[in-house]
């Protein structure tokens, strides 16, 4: 109600089609700047844990290491594995011109200068290129021998699904 003169009050109609469109408009900016404040805060610590992430995957493939493993444990078991990046072509090292620490072998399987086309009789599951290089990680197993462990990838229901694969080093048990 608003006062309309001192003999009377008069009913403001508060609820109108603008009003509430201007409530939600509020709403959305202020949410979407916490949101967006906060991926961005966050994401040194998102990096860090999609590495140790990916760490516990390869050790988990392995058998050295569970699944509900702490960083910690997964940062000690890790420190025995031995990151190579090989050329996929000819398993020989790649060259030395490729930066190991920012390669990722999802974006260079997009990257023409980074990717080698597949031919038709060779398009498994509908991939038209694949990497020139990938990481490989030699690991020692609990019982001395050294497993290899390389990343697999085939198309899932919606996307893609990424996964590890750990062989024994005569390449004919998996591990």
């Amino acid at each position: 109600y608003r006062r309309i003169s001192k003999e009377g009050w008069r009913a403001v109609a508060r609820d109108t089609v603008g009003r509430t469109f201007l409530v939600a408009a509020v709403l959305c900016i202020v949410c979407s700047i916490l949101v967006s404040g906060a991926a961005v805060a966050l994401k040194e610590k998102q990096d860090e844990n999609a590495a140790v992430e990916k760490k516990k995957n390869i050790l988990v493939a392995t058998g050295l290491c569970d699944a509900k493993a702490t960083p910690e444990e997964v940062k000690k078991a890790y420190e025995a594995v031995q990151e190579e990046l090989i050329d996929l072509e000819t398993g020989l090292p790649a060259p030395e011109s490729i930066d190991r620490k920012k390669y990722d072998s999802r974006k260079a399987a997009r990257d023409p200068a980074l990717n080698v086309n597949l031919p038709k009789e060779k398009r498994i599951a509908g991939f038209k290129q694949r990497e020139k290089y990938a990481f490989v990680y030699k690991v020692p197993s609990k019982s001395g021998e050294q497993l290899i462990v390389f990343p697999v990838y085939g198309k899932g229901l919606w996307s893609p699904r990424y996964g590890f694969v750990a062989v024994s080093s005569d390449w004919r048990t998996v591990k």
